[in-house]
């Protein structure tokens, strides 16, 4: 039988409200994570760069050109861990605009961040996609989950660009960390990080165990993932994953078409090993929470950002406070009203 491990943290600070621009402040505060550095996304920068447009170009073949956003913390040199951000709300050709206050609160922590955009296929693309993986019944090419295609594919193609950016943008110019990348999304986006750390896809009934993994990133974030029969994902989708991987959910976390417990099922779906998941256990929780969007209850965000602040600077920056904030056991347990769950395996 797998052992789950949890801790109850249940935090008690004074609540401050999200600052302007997509800024989350995280408080000094006993009972939450904070950057030992901080740094700026563009707010007070001599020249103000809050980010680089560009086109990844497809040189893995695998199937199209991808549009990013590039974030790099001003004021840094050498290379940075990089975190290549996959956004919710399904194929869009903007998308890579979207998600932007996970964006600058990764980036004034010190990671390089691509936001990419999963545009949307032509017909061309869909009819190519269909005879790839023998959907020749229109019934079951209209059926065939595209974004389990498509998403994992686009971020396979930003990753075989490096070299690329690198030598194209001077801003990124001997910047980009190789040995520590992850890849990290919500919602629909979290599909993405799943398949590049390892889950297994129904894509067709010919096709019913397909994989896009990529050995190159180190962990993985996933917040709001999908449960099974959710866009290719089965019960065993997740059996494969080994490496590290946090994701994040709540009572409140549903959207049309899947309730909140299946959020639940990847974790506990996945082996044991590094994997941690995160629970506000707060029925005021919604979907838009783990986007770091909750007016009303501002303290979410910042549970959320500390957390994976934390996680992130332990595998990606190797700092051994981050790592013991990750397994600590030093929050209070009573007197607070609110209540937050980490399950760790």
């Amino acid at each position: 039988m797998k052992k789950i491990w949890f801790l109850t943290f249940t935090f008690v600070f004074s609540i401050m409200p999200l600052a302007a621009s997509g800024q989350i402040s995280i408080i000094d505060s006993p009972f939450l994570y904070k950057a030992p550095e901080s740094y700026n996304d563009c707010d007070n920068s001599p020249t103000p760069v809050c980010f680089i447009d560009s086109v990844a170009p497809d040189l893995s073949g695998q199937h199209r050109s991808v549009p990013v956003r590039v974030r790099i913390p001003q004021n840094t040199t050498g290379r940075l861990p990089l975190i290549l951000w996959s956004h919710g709300g399904g194929l869009q050709d903007a998308g890579r605009a979207l998600n932007e206050t996970w964006g600058r609160t990764l980036t004034r922590a010190g990671y390089i961040v691509i936001h990419m955009s999963h545009r949307d296929h032509t017909a061309v693309q869909r009819a190519a996609v269909c005879l790839e993986f023998n959907a020749a019944d229109q019934d079951e090419c209209t059926n065939l989950p595209m974004v389990a295609v498509l998403q994992p594919r686009d971020a396979n193609t930003v990753l075989a660009a490096l070299d690329w950016f690198e030598q194209n943008i001077p801003a990124l110019s001997g910047r980009i960390d190789r040995n520590n990348i992850a890849v990290a999304g919500w919602s629909g986006g979290s599909l993405t990080a799943m398949a590049l750390a390892g889950a297994r896809f129904h894509i067709t009934d010919a096709f019913s165990d397909v994989g896009f993994a990529n050995p190159l990133p180190k962990v993985f974030l996933a917040n709001s993932p999908q449960g099974p029969d959710y866009t290719g994902f089965k019960a065993d989708s997740w059996r494969e994953i080994a490496r590290p991987v946090l994701t994040a959910t709540g009572p409140g976390d549903a959207t049309p078409g899947e309730d909140a417990p299946s959020r639940l099922v990847a974790f506990r779906a996945m082996p044991p090993g590094k994997k941690y998941q995160l629970y506000i256990n707060h029925p005021d929780t919604i979907h838009a929470t783990f986007n770091l969007e909750n007016t009303d209850h501002p303290e979410f965000s910042q549970w959320l950002a500390s957390y994976t602040l934390a996680y992130f600077d332990s595998y990606l920056k190797n700092r051994p406070v981050a790592g013991a904030y990750l397994i600590s056991s030093r929050l209070p347990l009573q007197g607070s009203r609110r209540t937050v769950s980490i399950y760790r395996k």
